[in-house]
């Protein structure tokens, strides 16, 4: 498993608590701070196969996991288009456009467009071959983990 962000420094310090088994927790400031810090348990991580990527990295999944923003998404897949396309890959949708954030983030849906992201996305991205996934809509990454 590889832990994307927009830099590889990003997930590389993440990753590192999260492999030494000490969860991770960021406190969350500014105008954002409304929605929580990240917090993480700290749990037994001897057995994770997790290493730290960007964005980039992502394209060379079988399987790419949206987890951020919905509005920052199809960027992103937009950026690995070229690694994704034709190959069979599977994307599991996250993203959820109505949680809303203090910073503008999660105003909805266009009113005469599909009412669901994992459409829009699958409608940009254009490719038979991927197989989709929507799971978890109401729930942030830090509060997935291996083993429950």
């Amino acid at each position: 498993v590889t832990m994307c962000s927009r830099t590889k420094e990003k997930s590389q310090a993440i990753v590192d608590e999260l492999l030494l088994g000490n969860g991770y927790q960021e406190k969350v400031t500014g105008p954002n701070a409304g929605q929580g810090d990240y917090c993480v348990p700290p749990c037994e991580a001897t057995d994770w196969k997790l290493k730290a990527g960007d964005n980039a990295e992502a394209g060379a999944a079988d399987m790419i996991v949206l987890g951020t923003m919905y509005e920052q998404a199809w960027p992103i897949l937009e950026s690995i288009a070229s690694d994704v396309k034709g190959k069979g890959k599977t994307i599991l949708d996250m993203t959820n456009p109505f949680m809303t954030r203090p910073d503008g983030y999660g105003a909805g849906l266009p009113k005469d467009g599909p009412q669901a992201g994992i459409l829009i996305h699958k409608k940009l991205l254009d490719d038979p071959t991927v197989k989709w996934a929507g799971a978890y809509k109401h729930i942030l990454w830090t509060l997935i983990l291996p083993n429950g």
